[in-house]
């Protein structure tokens, strides 16, 4: 896709991509902060927002910080979030499994996109 896009001059597959890995480098460090690692004592809003600021605070406006600061409230506690999200896990320790395989993935696309010189396709 990277190749063809450079040929033809059209960005537009690159720039969907990139936005999904800056929504999963957010989700990945969410999770794992909340939900496989939890340190400290700190309520799962503040861990969303910790990691908003590491990770996507900086290309977004004012506006949508203030929308999103707003959204963190209704984040569940940390016991509630982990049961939602791993109810009807079939095999134990799912989500230990699964953080390994996604931070592959992340840090394989981050590289690719980074040898290509993508990484700031949409600017800040």
């Amino acid at each position: 896709m990277i190749e063809y896009e450079s040929f033809n001059d059209d960005k537009i597959g690159c720039i969907t991509i990139l936005r999904l890995l800056r929504a999963l480098e957010f989700i990945y460090f969410f999770l794992k902060r909340a939900i496989v690692t939890p340190t400290g004592s700190s309520s799962t809003k503040q861990v969303a927002w910790d990691v908003y600021k590491e990770t996507l605070l900086k290309r977004h406006n004012k506006a949508l910080q203030l929308s999103i600061w707003l959204a963190t409230a209704t984040i569940p506690k940390r016991e509630v979030l982990h049961e939602t999200l791993l109810r009807g896990e079939i095999e134990p320790n799912t989500a230990d499994k699964c953080f390994p395989i996604i931070e592959i993935v992340y840090r394989d696309i981050y590289k690719l996109y980074e040898d290509n010189d993508l990484l700031e396709l949409v600017p800040l």
